[in-house]
């Protein structure tokens, strides 16, 4: 039993943790909003059971304090029958996984997307000095309670699935290594992509250049700042912005700037089956966060560099010669970097081959998913389903 604290439609990661799960096993998920289609992503054997409508928003000041725990609905909500493993997904879903894991006899795996800090650091900050008092009292209430619980629910945990990075280092920091395991959320192995309609859909002409961000759009990713350093870009240059977020109304106030007209797209939520077209788009990707590698492997899969910000994670960029590293975070520099990346075509193809051969040698999620089925507390998995459905 998978508990999702969200949808599945641009989550690819929980896809891709379901589909290995399947491979040892029959699965339910049970989540929110979950479109008909969705079965489609699966072969037989995973079984979606959804909430629609399912309102997750805190009521009275006492889930106010705790948003966390917005989904303790679940365990009333999940399927009948008997379950060998529990895996929440996030911390909101995980005390409800805890309590179904110990009423049906089953091993409890905690999946961590990022840490319950960072998830509250992108918190909407109001206005008014008063709104904002009480804001970051309610953060500060949150966070302490937050922390507290999911300290007490890693008793109940057989395996904490984490996500490579600074959001393990922290983990681990916090909690010790204890029973980890560090599953990156590379894309599945593919060859070669042949690009889609967007250029179409967005009007820009073939023999123009194309420069993406594809990642989430936060607070914390130099959006702004990319958006502002187009109107620098050379001529015959777009810059595409790829999926949704909390900035997206922001950014694209900026993008209505003159000196930006007709330079900057945005393409809104991309389901996950369509985002390698949609990626392969690109002539540069670019991955500006700071705490996580972004769609970086997205766009090595697709043969597209990638210009990063220089982090630890980022790094494979050097190593495998696959793209560019910048220190710049003002639209200027960024704009000095893209344009450098730009001016050499014949370089460009290059690095992007290392990025694809390098995704295809070793960056790929089936690698990935040998290591998450090994790690499974082997309770769950039968000897036979281990050893020759992997």
């Amino acid at each position: 039993l998978v508990l999702l604290g969200g949808t599945l439609a641009h989550d690819g990661r929980s896809i891709r943790i379901v589909r290995s799960l399947s491979r040892a096993g029959e699965v339910d998920v049970l989540g929110l909003d979950f479109r008909p289609e969705d079965a489609d992503l699966f072969a037989d054997g995973v079984r979606l059971h959804s909430r629609p409508g399912y309102d997750f928003r805190p009521r009275g000041i006492a889930l106010r304090l705790r948003p966390h725990r917005r989904f303790d609905g679940f365990a009333e909500a999940a399927p009948v029958g008997d379950f060998d493993l529990v895996l929440a997904v996030g911390l909101s879903p995980l005390r409800p996984a805890a309590r179904l894991a110990e009423e049906r006899g089953a091993k409890l795996v905690y999946e961590l997307r990022e840490p319950y800090p960072w998830t509250l650091a992108g918190t909407f900050r109001p206005a008014t000095w008063f709104k904002q008092a009480v804001l970051l009292f309610t953060l500060w209430s949150s966070l302490r309670a937050a922390m507290k619980e999911e300290a007490a629910l890693l008793d109940s945990v057989d395996l904490t699935v984490l996500p490579g990075g600074e959001a393990t280092e922290w983990f681990r920091d916090r909690y010790g290594a204890g029973d980890t395991i560090e599953i990156e959320d590379f894309p599945p192995r593919q060859g070669e992509v042949r690009e889609g309609s967007l250029r179409r859909e967005l009007g820009i002409p073939e023999t123009d250049r194309v420069v993406m961000d594809a990642g989430p759009l936060s607070r914390e990713r130099s959006l702004t700042a990319l958006v502002r350093a187009a109107s620098t870009f050379p001529d015959g240059t777009h810059l595409v912005i790829v999926g949704r977020g909390s900035q997206e109304s922001r950014l694209r106030l900026f993008a209505d700037a003159p000196d930006l007209a007709g330079r900057v797209h945005f393409t809104g939520p991309v389901p996950e089956e369509s985002r390698p077209e949609v990626v392969a788009a690109a002539d540069l990707g670019v991955d500006l966060g700071e705490d996580g590698p972004g769609a970086l492997h997205e766009f090595m899969a697709a043969g597209v560099p990638v210009l990063a910000r220089e982090t630890s994670e980022h790094a494979i960029l050097v190593r495998h010669d696959a793209g560019w590293l910048t220190s710049a975070t003002a639209s200027a520099g960024i704009a000095d970097a893209v344009n450098e990346a730009l001016r050499d075509p014949a370089e460009l193809r290059r690095r992007g081959g290392n990025g694809r051969r390098s995704h295809r040698e070793r960056f790929h999620w089936e690698a990935e998913e040998k290591r998450l089925l090994a790690a499974i507390p082997r309770q769950v998995l039968s000897s036979q389903s281990t050893d020759t459905r992997t």
